[in-house]
């Protein structure tokens, strides 16, 4: 009985302004039909004045809403459209991207916000042009930034290992070395007193040529460790250089990064245009998913918010996308364009 007659009632409303309203357009279309002159001649300038005025009265009649539309009690069905191949996305892939840009906006809303429908006029389309080539770029320097990092952290651990080596090389020559002189003072001193004595008896003379081939032998041990410690050396300069190389590529590199790309960008990857989303760059799927969360929101109505972290702030570039969600600004805007309780 009460839902009769909630009708009843709407229907009484609808009815009166109905005939309210033509009542008003009649009474103004014949009382600007009895002021309007007509010559023998029409005058064009004064029927398109008159029709003006006519035109402005009628638009000036009262009218309201019986019931206002609320953005969140409402379908938006939309479609894909134009898909630059260059993209290299299939429509399936894109769909579930699109459901998941849905999902935030419809938990928070509660109602079936978003439907892929196809034939819908409203239409998603992925548009190619400069931004993504910029954006493709982007990601070939990346890479190649990488690649040169990669490169660097190699030449640091050869480094590291060849001077290892190269201490511990220079530690047992010195050692070495130390014994070999302590050794060589001792032949010499030797041969220098059998030298005053005259010369060696045959015993002491066969002992002295044994030390001095085992001296010769150690020497000839130091001059290899020498030429290796050398070598090595060698081989560090050049890691040294080479690290040096590219961390000056990899500085480069940087630089160009920041001066063609390092300002942080507006949200201009996507762009609701009232009639439809158009997709222009991305650098990937969850870089994506981003984009059509943000233009999901502008759909709806939403304007951007202060909170640098919101899907719906201006700037793309404290939001999480290892765990794209809404913030409380994202929310505290929905409920308050949508008139829902928290």
């Amino acid at each position: 009985m009460r839902v009769f007659l909630k009708f009843l009632f709407l229907f009484i409303l609808v009815g009166a302004f109905w005939f309210g309203w033509q009542y008003s357009v009649k009474d103004n279309l014949g009382k600007s039909l009895k002021t309007a002159h007509f010559s023998d001649v029409l005058d064009s300038r004064q029927i398109s004045a008159w029709v003006e005025n006519l035109r402005k009265k009628i638009n000036n009649q009262t009218v309201f809403k019986v019931f206002p539309v609320n953005p969140c009690k409402k379908t938006i069905y939309y479609d894909l459209g134009n898909i630059d191949p260059r993209y290299g996305l299939n429509r399936d892939k894109i769909l579930s991207l699109l459901e998941k840009a849905e999902q935030p906006w419809e938990e928070e809303g509660k109602y079936n916000l978003f439907e892929y429908r196809p034939g819908a006029d409203f239409k998603i389309n992925f548009i190619f042009d400069d931004r993504q080539r910029r954006t493709l770029a982007l990601k070939n320097l990346d890479q190649t930034l990488n690649t040169l990092k990669s490169e660097r952290d190699r030449q640091i651990e050869k480094f590291k290992s060849r001077n290892r080596k190269y201490n511990e090389l220079v530690a047992r020559y010195k050692k070495k070395l130390a014994h070999f002189q302590a050794e060589l003072k001792k032949y010499n001193k030797k041969v220098e007193y059998w030298r005053k004595q005259g010369g060696a008896p045959p015993e002491e003379y066969k002992k002295l040529s044994k030390e001095y081939k085992k001296l010769q032998k150690e020497k000839a041990s130091l001059e290899d460790d020498v030429e290796e410690i050398n070598g090595l050396a060698k081989q560090i300069n050049k890691t040294i250089r080479k690290e040096k190389t590219i961390v000056k590529k990899y500085n480069d590199q940087v630089l160009t990064y920041k001066t063609k790309f390092g300002v942080v960008k507006r949200f201009e990857q996507g762009k609701y245009t009232g009639k439809e989303i158009n997709i222009y760059e991305f650098k990937n799927d969850a870089d994506l998913l981003l984009t059509l969360i943000h233009e999901f929101g502008h759909t709806l109505g939403l304007k951007h918010v202060e909170d640098p972290k919101a899907v719906m702030y201006y700037l793309k570039d404290k939001q999480d996308l290892n765990n794209i969600h809404l913030t409380e600004s994202d929310k505290k805007a929905l409920r308050d364009l949508c008139q829902l309780s928290k």
